[in-house]
């Protein structure tokens, strides 16, 4: 294993995605796609390690977004974080699904939000029950 460098305890992982500090000046999150049950890639989950330093990594125990909603059924994407105006850290991602029907992944745009924003290590993310962009703007 990489002595610095993010690396899951298991499976496969791909690129990083939404970089966040939170709470400010305390801890930095990392996400990751990530398929904690094989070494290949299948519908991506995302991963999550926090730290303080950015040297050392604390891998969290659950997988922080996992395609279970109808709408990233085959997958949780890329995508980012960011704090709401409220305060209120956010993972935006593409969810993808109905590949199988289509040929080709339905993308839309979801997102989700910690389940208990008093926990700094933001352990439970909890996603809309739709997405938020669920077609591309025209053209």
């Amino acid at each position: 294993k990489p002595g610095f460098h993010v690396a899951p305890p298991q499976g496969w992982m791909n690129d990083p995605n939404g970089p966040l500090e939170f709470p400010a000046g305390q801890l930095y999150h990392l996400f990751y796609q990530y398929n904690p049950s094989s070494p290949k890639w299948a519908a991506p989950s995302w991963g999550h390690v926090a730290s303080a330093d950015l040297v050392h990594w604390m891998q969290l125990p659950s997988v922080a977004l996992q395609p279970a909603a109808y709408y990233d059924s085959d997958g949780v994407f890329s995508g980012s974080a960011t704090l709401l105006t409220n305060g209120t850290p956010a993972i935006m991602y593409t969810g993808v699904s109905r590949f199988e029907d289509l040929g080709y992944y339905y993308q839309v745009q979801a997102l989700a939000t910690p389940t208990n924003t008093s926990d700094p290590l933001l352990q439970h993310w909890l996603k809309r029950s739709d997405p938020v962009m669920p077609l591309a703007p025209p053209g």
